[in-house]
């Protein structure tokens, strides 16, 4: 009977003057992983979804959620003025307590609706022509690296959680319909990021990593090469092949038998590496990358 009562289909609220809809029935739920569950609700009319943590009612699990919330939001506010048309930092609409009816409270997080993952995203690349493969990773890459040099460069950041799932995507606006849809990236889940944001220093000592040391700006994208490599099935192109070349390369400085490719080697291994200078620096850090994809020069590794 208790659970009749939380269920909610669309409850209207009010936010100070803004409409708002709350939805945590199973028709509105889009999605759920190890944080919690997300659902499609409405915030003065318009779409967003709503984070609702798996965990309820921890004073250190309260602090966890509102100190991720606190770097996603500091980040969003102080690089909105430089955005361009590059990669983002999604918008949150608001942070509230819900309360369930057996009195345990959560945290929950309203944030701005995005279209997909990078994951979906690479089930249509493994459909698609070389060309168009290549087109999209090379949009993708720039993007990504280009928001990355400017958060390294401000707030010394390290996502350090930089897989397929914690990377997004809103589809561009088409206005002809015969050119190709294109992407707006976005980096989501900031719970491991390492940040030093007006004097603060977040998640300078944080559970599997330890106290962070010294900074290694091309651990990040070694996360997604692999997650490519590990992942990405289908149409092979230039840069698929570049990214699997220098990923061969990364497992055998990770693991001394290079035919062991497992799920240990990219969720845990690579934590003990974030501080190690490796060969493949040259190939993830976002600066010489950007520029090797801008100037085709990761041909000449294939």
């Amino acid at each position: 009977m208790i659970l009749r009562t939380y269920k909610l289909i669309m409850k209207k609220s009010i936010l100070g003057n803004i409409d708002l809809e709350l939805c945590f029935d199973k028709k509105c739920l889009i999605g759920s992983g190890s944080y919690g569950k997300i659902f499609q609700s409405k915030f003065n009319n318009r779409d967003i979804i709503i984070k609702e943590p798996i965990e309820s009612g921890d004073e250190e699990i309260h602090n966890s959620v509102f100190e991720e919330n606190m770097i996603q939001s500091q980040l969003f506010c102080a690089m909105r003025g430089s955005w361009g048309f590059g990669a983002r930092i999604p918008k949150i609409n608001y942070m509230a307590r819900l309360y369930k009816p057996d009195g345990e409270m959560k945290i929950i997080t309203g944030m701005e609706k995005l279209d997909g993952d990078f994951y979906s995203f690479m089930k249509k690349l493994s459909k698609m022509p070389e060309k168009d493969i290549d087109m999209h990773l090379n949009d993708f890459f720039t993007q990504i690296c280009e928001l990355l040099i400017k958060l390294q460069d401000n707030y010394n950041f390290h996502h350090r959680d930089f897989h397929g799932g914690n990377i997004m995507y809103k589809k561009n606006k088409r206005t002809d319909s015969n050119q190709p849809q294109t992407y707006r990236w976005y980096i989501i889940d900031f719970g491991f990021t390492y940040a030093e944001i007006n004097g603060k220093k977040y998640n300078e000592v944080t559970n599997m990593y330890g106290r962070f040391e010294k900074s290694n700006f091309s651990h990040d994208l070694r996360f997604i090469f692999l997650y490519i490599q590990h992942y990405y099935l289908g149409n092979n192109s230039k840069l698929i092949d570049f990214i699997k070349k220098v990923s061969d390369i990364l497992i055998k400085e990770f693991l001394r038998t290079p035919n062991m490719m497992t799920y240990e080697l990219m969720w845990h291994n690579t934590y003990s590496f974030i501080e190690q200078n490796l060969e493949t620096d040259k190939f993830t850090n976002p600066r010489t990358l950007l520029q090797m994809i801008k100037n085709d020069e990761y041909i000449k590794f294939i």
